[in-house]
């Protein structure tokens, strides 16, 4: 069962992970750009994209009923 995996919560453990520290976020970012430079997600992104977006992850809060889903989004994205 896929549930049984907790998606979102892992989900949250990935943003959380990079969200507290600056050096996380800013290497991800740098990863993003370096992939985007040298051509490494050309054919490997959907709609035969070659580029990432330069994106922060979204942390989700509990009293937007979207944030979760908006979260969710931006991990698949990237």
């Amino acid at each position: 069962n896929a549930l049984s995996n907790k998606p979102v919560g892992q989900c949250r453990d990935i943003v959380n992970s990079c969200r507290h520290s600056g050096q996380r976020c800013r290497r991800l970012q740098a990863v993003i750009e370096e992939g985007n430079n040298n051509g490494y997600w050309k054919g490997k992104l959907p709609d035969n994209k070659d580029k990432l977006p330069v994106l922060h992850l979204l942390r989700d809060c509990s009293t937007r009923w979207s944030s979760t889903f908006k979260m969710i989004d931006r991990i698949l994205t990237l």
